[in-house]
C-alpha cells in the first residue's frame, strides 16, 4: 500500500533544525531529523561544481567514523567519478529535488567503486540533489549495514522538499565555510572577507562582526573579546555604517555576494 504524502517529521526535530541554521549545531540536528524518519548512518552536505566540490557539513550515528582523509580525498579527486556529476546539466532545467541511488554494484568506474564500497564500506546511498547559486547541492545518506527499503526511501523522498530547503539556507548562513576548518580559521576567514568589502573596518570591527557571523551573542563576543557588551554593539554600530547596512542578515547577505 502506498504511503500517503505527508509530512513525517517530528516537529520538535524540525524546530531544533530551524533553530540551528547556519551554526555548528546544525548538522547533529539534522541527523536527528532525518533518522526520525529512516535511520541514516551518515549525511554529508557537498556543492559540486563542473571543476570542483565543497564540503559543507556532514554528521554521522555513534559508531560510525569516516576519516576525514576520505572525505578529502573524494573532494579532490573522486567527485568527478560520482554519478550526482551527470545531474548538473538537469538541475540547472528545473527546480525540483532530484533523487538518485548508488549501490557498489552499480559503480562502472573501478577505481571509485573500490573507493566506495572498500575504503568507506558504504552498503548504499541516496542523494537529494538541487541546482542553486554555484552548483549543485547534494545531501547525502549513508548506510553501511544494509541497504534501503524501497518503503524508507519513500519516506525520506517524500520530506525531501524540506531537507533541502534547510540544507541550502543552512550554507548560506554559514557563509560557506567548511567544517574542516578550525573555528579560529572560520573567524579569520571571516576577517578576510570584511576587509576586502571595506579596508576600513578596524581590528576590533572585523572581529565582532565575525563572531557575529559564526552566531555568537553580543554576550558570548564580549566574552571571546574581552570587552563590554556596550563596548561589541558600538562596534557593530560602526561597523555597519561604514558597510552601509542595518542588521545582521543584511551582514550575511553582504558577506555571501563576495
Amino acid at each position: 500500500m502506498p504511503i500517503k504524502k505527508q509530512m513525517m517529521l517530528s516537529s520538535k526535530k524540525m524546530v531544533d533544525v530551524i533553530d540551528n541554521l547556519g551554526n555548528s549545531q546544525f548538522s547533529e540536528a539534522f541527523l536527528q531529523l532525518l533518522n526520525s524518519v529512516v535511520r541514516v548512518e551518515h549525511f554529508s552536505l557537498v556543492q559540486l561544481g563542473e571543476k570542483e566540490a565543497r564540503f559543507i557539513t556532514s554528521a554521522n550515528i555513534k559508531g560510525i567514523d569516516i576519516p576525514k582523509s576520505l572525505q578529502k580525498m573524494y573532494l579532490t579527486h573522486y567527485f568527478k567519478k560520482d554519478p550526482n556529476i551527470q545531474l548538473l546539466v538537469k538541475a540547472k532545467k528545473s527546480d525540483k529535488v532530484l533523487f538518485s541511488r548508488l549501490i557498489p554494484e552499480d559503480i562502472e568506474d573501478s577505481s571509485y567503486q573500490h573507493f566506495f564500497d572498500y575504503d568507506i564500506k558504504i552498503v548504499d546511498r541516496l542523494s537529494f540533489s538541487k541546482g542553486s547559486d554555484r552548483g549543485l547541492y547534494c545531501i547525502n545518506l549513508y548506510r553501511f549495514s544494509k541497504k534501503y527499503s524501497s518503503v524508507e526511501i519513500e519516506k525520506i523522498t517524500n520530506v525531501s522538499n524540506f531537507l533541502m530547503s534547510c540544507a541550502i539556507k543552512h550554507t548560506r548562513l554559514a557563509g560557506g565555510l567548511s567544517d574542516f576548518l578550525t573555528r579560529e580559521a572560520q573567524i579569520n576567514e571571516l576577517e578576510q572577507r570584511l576587509h576586502a568589502i571595506n579596508s576600513k573596518l578596524t581590528t576590533r570591527e572585523l572581529g565582532v562582526c565575525a563572531r557575529a557571523l559564526l552566531g555568537l551573542s553580543s554576550e558570548g563576543i564580549g566574552l571571546d573579546l574581552g570587552i563590554k557588551i556596550t563596548s561589541v554593539q558600538t562596534y557593530r554600530k560602526r561597523a555597519y555604517a561604514k558597510l552601509n547596512i542595518s542588521s545582521q542578515n543584511e551582514l550575511f547577505g553582504l558577506c555571501l555576494k563576495n
